[in-house]
C-alpha cells in the first residue's frame, strides 16, 4: 500500500539520487532495506547539500528507525 509519506520520500529519493525510485517498490520494501535506502539518500543529500532534503528524508529514517524491535 503506497501511502502519501511513501510517495514524498520516494519523489525526494528520485531528486537526491538523480533516478526514479518507484513507490511501488519503495513500500514492498522490508523495513529494514527501506531504511538503509533512505540513509543512503541522506548522505547522497548531504553532499549535494540540498539540506531541506536531508532534514525531511532524515525525520522518515528517525520514524522507521523507531518502529525497528531491539
Amino acid at each position: 500500500m503506497i501511502t502519501e509519506a511513501i510517495a514524498e520520500v520516494a519523489k525526494l529519493l528520485t531528486k537526491v539520487f538523480g533516478f526514479a525510485v518507484d513507490p511501488d517498490g519503495l513500500a514492498a520494501m522490508r523495513l529494514e532495506h527501506r531504511i538503509e535506502v533512505i540513509s543512503a539518500g541522506v548522505r547522497v543529500a548531504i553532499k549535494q547539500k540540498d539540506y531541506d532534503a536531508v532534514d525531511r528524508l532524515f525525520t522518515e529514517y528517525r520514524i522507521l528507525s523507531k518502529t525497528l524491535t531491539p
